[in-house]
């Protein structure tokens, strides 16, 4: 477990050390899947399925605000659609701009999220952003979630409908355009089944991590997982949809998997140490529960002049123990030598004077080199049980 901790440790300071280009990437990462995934799927604007222009459009967009990132890929979904057919278009904006305030109102910094769903809905990880987001954020999150999935839906109405509408003007046409995307996506158990499995695995992961017993983190992404896939199972069975249960249960566990991983390494607490605390003020009692983190100790490189301390303890402790023994023995020296000084002074009484200072004086002296060498013994040695002769320690 210590060496599981002492890399957990590492990758932090790493990821600490350069969080702004880890986040630069992740934005990269998902705008640029977000754009390859819409010209996989619509592809109707040329000049937008050109690799290169993608690339720019990412690039721009790491740099930026998240938000940002979700309008451009968002507008680029309209100027897809827009290709297909110039009514549908319009009706893309209108919608667009609508889950867009939405999504600005209710979460606007987890819009990459709102990406990653998307992305990686196909590979049947879209669970794991549900787990991420009920473990490490707030329920709320649910809702850009389930406009996400709307909106996946709504484009594939869009797809389904423009054959009929194409560039006419004919409102009889346009009207019954729309009417068949509002009657496909009301009609579309399988997405409301999937909005609310993954409104619930937030809810249950968020409301279970938040309760105090032991292990609650893992607890929650566990419960949740299980749920998540009797929902499918059984609603399935009652709305006769679609939806695979074999996909199912492989993204639930991955996701599961994926979101314990993240916890560990964001965290690691040493339930057994844990301890009550009880104090109180003018106005309440105050229980406290603290849980103590845990982490392997600091790491030393050899490029800092230090060692690595947990490959030394035992050889540290046993140097420090003989180091003390020989300044208390060079100690208890000095004092006999200063007692044998005193017991020899036998001459006349100012002869004796004479003879006593100078004794004291090469007991103190003694004395003091007496301590200087335990000093050397002692505080010579540093904090990770190495000896420094030239660097004695006062």
């Amino acid at each position: 477990m210590e060496t599981i901790l002492l890399y957990r440790d590492k990758a932090a300071k790493i990821y600490n050390n350069y969080e702004f280009i880890f986040k630069l990437a992740a934005k990269f990462v998902f705008i640029l899947m977000t754009l390859n995934y819409l010209t996989e799927h619509l592809g109707y604007y040329d000049v937008l399925n050109i690799m290169s222009i993608r690339l720019f459009i990412a690039v721009v967009c790491a740099f930026l605000p998240v938000p940002f990132g979700v309008f451009v890929a968002g507008m680029t979904a309209v100027l897809h659609l827009m290709k297909l057919s110039m009514i549908l278009g319009v009706l893309s904006i209108v919608v667009f701009l609508i889950v867009y305030f939405l999504y600005l109102r209710f979460a606007p910094s987890q819009g990459i999220f709102m990406l990653a769903v998307a992305v990686l809905s196909p590979f049947h990880l879209q669970y794991a952003v549900a787990f991420i987001l009920g473990m490490f954020y707030s329920p709320v999150t649910a809702i850009p979630v389930a406009l996400t999935i709307v909106l996946m839906r709504f484009v594939s109405c869009v797809q389904l409908a423009a054959p009929e509408i194409g560039s006419s003007f004919d409102m009889e046409k346009i009207l019954k355009g729309y009417q068949s995307i509002v009657d496909g996506m009301m009609s579309d158990k399988s997405m409301l089944l999937m909005i609310a499995a993954l409104a619930i695995i937030i809810v249950l992961t968020y409301v279970i991590s938040q309760m105090p017993f032991d292990y609650s983190w893992y607890v929650a992404i566990a419960v949740a997982a299980v749920v998540n896939i009797f929902v499918i199972f059984f609603g399935n069975s009652m709305l006769n949809t679609d939806i695979s249960v074999g996909s199912t249960l492989i993204g639930t566990v991955a996701g599961a998997v994926i979101a314990a991983f993240l916890q560990f390494m964001k965290c690691v607490v040493d339930y057994p140490k844990k301890e009550f605390v009880q104090f109180e003020d003018d106005d309440y009692y105050y229980y406290v529960k603290a849980l103590p983190k845990v982490g392997s100790k600091p790491v030393y490189t050899e490029e800092d002049g230090d060692h690595v301390p947990e490959e030394l303890d035992d050889k540290r402790a046993a140097m420090k123990k003989k180091a003390a023994k020989k300044a208390s023995k060079n100690a208890a020296k000095a004092v006999k030598a200063e007692k044998k000084a005193k017991n020899e002074v036998s001459a006349p009484v100012r002869g004796a004077g004479r003879n006593a200072a100078g004794t004291d004086g090469q007991s103190e002296y003694k004395h003091r080199q007496s301590g200087q060498s335990a000093a050397y013994d002692d505080g010579g040695f540093d904090d990770y049980g190495f000896y420094d002769e030239e660097t004695p320690k006062f």
